[in-house]
């Protein structure tokens, strides 16, 4: 029997998330990084000394790294979507994937990855018009 030349584990390792994205498609999350900015609006004194500020919730952004299941997957495209628990607090959210340029490795047998881009969606599941 000859000796193989690569093996596959098969086997997603622990903290890893699989989300199904709204193209039909289940990818491994190998990382996931939502951003909650603030806006900040300040308020000074005549003398120019801080008097007052306010901070208010900003659009939430992600950046991921997605894992394609096989060698042959399509890749998410923009306005695809999925929905991702990242923790009790903020419980299930929907995300929505801006436009994305793959950039993967092509080398044979490495692992087809590319970084992705989004916006949280606030209303539900998002409405896409083609023209």
């Amino acid at each position: 029997m000859p000796v193989p030349i690569i093996v596959i584990d098969g086997q997603m390792p622990y903290g890893t998330t699989s989300p199904t994205v709204s193209n039909g498609q289940t990818y491994i999350m190998d990382s996931f990084q939502p951003s909650r900015p603030t806006g900040v609006a300040t308020d000074r004194k005549a003398t120019g000394a801080p008097n007052r500020w306010r901070a208010t919730a900003d659009f939430d952004t992600f950046t991921c790294v997605l894992q394609a299941p096989t060698g042959t997957s399509n890749w998410p495209k923009f306005g695809d979507y999925f929905t991702y628990t990242q923790d009790d607090n903020y419980g299930s959210e929907t995300w929505v994937f801006d436009p994305i340029t793959a950039t993967f490795d092509n080398d044979p047998g490495s692992i087809r990855k590319i970084n992705a881009t989004g916006r949280k969606c606030y209303n539900g599941n998002p409405t896409t018009v083609n023209s």
